[in-house]
């Protein structure tokens, strides 16, 4: 099992420059989705290892600006870890409907 963690964060089209030149500086770059044009300039998102030091630094970059940090955690297991678990078991039951339109 191994946990992640989730970030989305929009620089704004301004913040552009900073943004790519904050990213390059950490070495983000390779595991970051950055828009640089267009109508999502300025959009990143990542997704590290919770206790990847880098997702602390993004971290304090967005709250630096006054911004909320929007975060998602994500757990993956691995299919072993998936096959030792029970399975459950699911019955669906409709209704019958006597005259279906």
């Amino acid at each position: 099992m191994k946990d992640f963690i989730f970030i989305t964060h929009h620089f704004g089209k301004e913040g552009v420059p900073h943004a790519e030149q904050f990213l390059q500086e950490n070495d983000l770059t390779s595991v970051v989705y950055f828009e640089n044009d267009g109508i999502l300039a300025g959009y990143c998102s990542l997704r590290l290892p919770k206790d990847d030091i880098r997702l602390k630094i993004f971290i304090q970059e967005i709250e630096k600006n006054g911004k909320k940090v929007q975060a998602r955690f994500d757990r993956v297991y691995t299919p072993k870890e998936l096959n030792s678990f029970d399975y459950l078991i699911l019955i669906i039951r409709t209704a019958r409907l006597e005259n279906p339109v």
